[in-house]
């Protein structure tokens, strides 16, 4: 009687015998398939803003299906793992390259700095604990605002982006008992040629 005879797969390309720690792709082993079949063939400039006054970002942009990055960012440099698959296989890939770092302030931080806003926040009327909680929340989230007023009857906080104060309105609803409202106004067009609206969300805190 014959014994039962197990065949490994040998690389067509370089030789090596299969092993539990070798994948084997299309009759080749890993590291013979990858040489003419990269993960990424093509980068794009990589790029990132260091903000003076708020957190780097980054216009870097390679992420695919099945595909994890695991971006560390070094001196003049970027290294990216990456998982794929190929059929039932799973292939990793390491890359570096070049990182083009400019030091300029953020859109944001620069809008911040500037009149421009794109929602009203209004607080009516005074009311020491909601204040203290609005100003905790924009210093706790970094919200920006360009203008905050005290008038006799409340306040108007000005925050460059929309998004912002109506999270934020949002919170206070939660947190306290009052009346919402909200409406709009038509500011112009912005550079697209698209209408461009400004809002105002108030806060009515019930007495």
């Amino acid at each position: 009687m014959h014994k039962d005879v197990k065949f490994r797969k040998i690389c067509a390309k370089c030789g090596i015998s299969e092993a539990e720690d070798i994948n084997f792709i299309e009759g080749i082993c890993e590291k013979c398939f990858l040489e003419k079949n990269s993960i990424i063939s093509l980068f794009k400039q990589a790029k990132i803003i260091v903000c003076m006054k708020c957190k780097p970002q980054t216009d870097f942009e390679i992420v695919k299906t099945k595909i994890e990055l695991l971006p560390k960012i070094k001196p003049n440099h970027i290294s990216i793992n990456i998982t794929a698959r190929k059929g039932n296989s799973k292939i990793v890939q390491d890359f570096e390259f070049p990182l083009e770092v400019e030091y300029r302030n953020c859109p944001l931080c620069a809008r911040a700095g500037s009149d421009y806003f794109e929602a009203i926040l209004q607080i009516r009327p005074k009311n020491k604990a909601v204040k203290n909680f609005v100003d905790a929340e924009i210093k706790i989230l970094d919200y920006k605002i360009t203008r905050e007023d005290e008038l006799k009857e409340g306040y108007d906080l000005y925050f460059v982006r929309k998004r912002d104060a109506f999270n934020l309105i949002r919170k206070l609803k939660e947190e306290f008992e009052g009346e919402v409202k909200n409406s709009r106004t038509l500011h112009g067009k912005d550079r697209n040629g698209k209408l461009s609206y400004r809002s105002t969300f108030l806060f009515r805190v019930k007495e």
